[in-house]
């Protein structure tokens, strides 16, 4: 997608992935300040801890907070206001949060991707639904 001048982002749903993503997003060839991932705290035993401070997504590179929550259509709002993305927007995800983008109306295409793992909502729901990497090459380079 990247080689055929689209714009990737990366919107880590989990929380404090960061350094997971951006790793991923370097072996991909995607900008780094494309990558943005929901964080939050954690006390000295490693249990979750709520702080409004910390809740929502950032920006992985400049720790830009975008949101105070965990809604992603927010941040993709965020960024077309911004005039950070630019045209049409297809969301690729495997959770509820994923398919949130799509009800929300923030994403022009959604694919529910079950290549890990199989969402019972998100394969009802998304207007088209993988299974394989090799199925979603095909998808893009059919229909992208």
């Amino acid at each position: 997608m990247i080689k055929d001048g689209n714009q990737v982002i990366i919107i880590g749903g989990g929380y404090g992935t960061c350094s997971i993503v951006l790793g991923v997003a370097k072996d991909l060839g995607i900008n780094p300040a494309n990558v943005f991932s929901g964080i939050s705290s954690f006390d000295k035993n490693d249990n979750f801890v709520v702080t409004p401070d910390k809740i929502g997504f950032f920006n992985c590179v400049t720790g830009e907070k975008i949101t105070n929550n965990f809604i992603k259509s927010e941040v993709i709002s965020y960024l077309k206001k911004k005039e950070i993305i630019k045209g049409k927007v297809i969301h690729v995800g495997d959770g509820e949060n994923d398919l949130e983008v799509w009800n929300s109306g923030q994403a022009d295409l959604f694919i529910g991707f079950g290549v890990n793992k199989t969402n019972k909502k998100v394969k009802d729901y998304a207007p088209v639904f993988v299974k394989t990497v090799f199925n979603f090459n095909e998808y893009i380079d059919q229909n992208i």
